[in-house]
């Protein structure tokens, strides 16, 4: 998995906070460079004043430094051996956890690998009926959470 150093809120918009670990985060390659980009639409605000933005209200996804993370979105892991599966799932209906789930596309990281979700090849494991069993058995457990 390739990390990138991310900026919630872009450079070129909040010069002043570039380097302030509210405006920083470790993103994926895939969440960074192929979904966010530039994009502002996660903003509940205007970025007129960047300072200002640095509240957990101004922001309709999970801000990676200003929420609990657990509070909205959970990630569930299943691994046998190298063969991994995951599956995301919104706590209480969330509206920050079903944002941020949307927003990242998060889906396809739940039936394909990270390998895949970044550009790389698809691995076959949740093609293998066993591990499809598996599958189905996480998302049973989930739904009765």
């Amino acid at each position: 998995m390739v990390l990138d150093i991310e900026h919630v809120i872009p450079k070129s918009l909040c010069v002043k906070y570039m380097f302030t670990m509210k405006n920083l985060s470790v993103s994926c390659k895939r969440c960074n460079m192929s979904i966010k980009k530039d994009d502002l639409g996660f903003l509940n605000t205007s970025i007129k004043d960047a300072s200002k933005s640095f509240k957990s209200k101004h922001y309709k996804f999970i801000h990676p430094n200003l929420d609990n993370f657990d509070a909205h979105l959970l990630l569930y892991v299943q691994q046998v051996g190298k063969n991994i599966i995951t599956i995301y799932k919104v706590v209480n209906g969330s509206p920050k956890g079903t944002f941020t789930y949307n927003y990242f596309q998060l889906n396809a990281l739940e039936k394909n690998s990270l390998d895949q979700g970044q550009g790389g090849r698809a691995r076959p494991e949740i093609n293998n009926p066993k591990y499809r069993i598996m599958f189905n058995e996480i998302n049973l457990n989930i739904a009765q959470d």
